[in-house]
């Protein structure tokens, strides 16, 4: 999902700067909630430690784009609020890292080969299984602060009906039906703290490049990118250092792409 920045929220609170671990971070249960990541985000804020909020359903869950997300019951609704000090270049690939750890995280759980369709689609046999929306809030001064907070969504249980999405949608009980949120959960937690501490290291942006195309849908092949009012094609050449897409159409010509839905030949359009 995209990094969409939120600006500043207009408080000016102290630069707390504490180690971004998610395996360790606290953790809050929460029932029905509008929004995961508008929770976590408020407890970031007011307490400036990294923290974990579960949902049991969100009530205005939303994605990639401003899409609405559907978030009935007996999926995992999961955010993840700390203040970044990654470098640019590396928060830059942060989305994509998420789909590495979500991807991780299911395959630990349930056996399952997950696949990620740029830029952070989560997919299991060609249905997609999960959405990401990572959002930003920069305050200060004194001194600049990022807060972040990571949404994920799992459909654990069961797959939303009427949902805005372009591709097939699929839960993972459709696949490995003992599989349950929290046991998702529990391998999410390390996942993800392992891809942030691997963007945070050096030569971390280039393996997290190479750990998101070893799984990538369409590397190499003809692909189709909608936009909301045009669509582009060519071959799926890869992604440059900051995580665009690399298209290359008939001519040779080369495009970076920084959003849009991807399509590969097989898919309907």
């Amino acid at each position: 999902m995209d990094a969409d920045p939120l600006g500043g929220d207009g408080r000016g609170a102290e630069p707390l700067l504490t180690a971004i671990d998610p395996s360790s971070a606290a953790l809050v249960r929460l029932g029905d909630v509008g929004s995961t990541n508008d929770e976590a985000m408020e407890r970031l804020r007011d307490g400036g430690v990294p923290v974990w909020v579960l949902a049991v359903r969100q009530l205005t869950g939303r994605g990639r784009r401003g899409r609405p997300w559907v978030s009935e019951a007996g999926n995992l609704y999961a955010s993840f609020a700390f203040i970044s000090d990654l470098p640019t270049d590396a928060f830059g690939l942060l989305p994509l890292a998420v789909a590495v750890a979500v991807a991780d995280a299911i395959d630990a759980a349930t056996g399952l080969s997950t696949r990620v369709k740029w830029p952070n689609d989560v997919l299991v046999e060609g249905g997609k299984v999960c959405g990401i929306l990572v959002e930003t809030q920069i305050s200060g001064p004194p001194e600049p602060m990022r807060r972040v907070v990571i949404g994920i969504g799992v459909n654990v249980g069961h797959a939303p009906e009427g949902t805005t999405s372009q591709i097939p949608v699929t839960c993972l009980s459709e696949h490995c039906p003992e599989i349950d949120a929290e046991t998702v959960f529990s391998h999410l937690k390390p996942a993800l703290a392992d891809v942030i501490a691997t963007l945070d290291a050096p030569n971390g942006i280039g393996a997290i490049r190479d750990r998101w195309l070893a799984r990538a849908v369409g590397l190499g092949e003809h692909v189709i990118v909608r936009f909301d009012q045009d669509t582009r094609e060519g071959r799926f050449d890869g992604l440059d250092p900051t995580g665009r897409l690399i298209l290359v159409d008939g001519a040779g010509g080369v495009s970076l792409i920084t959003a849009g839905d991807v399509f590969v030949r097989s898919e309907r359009v």
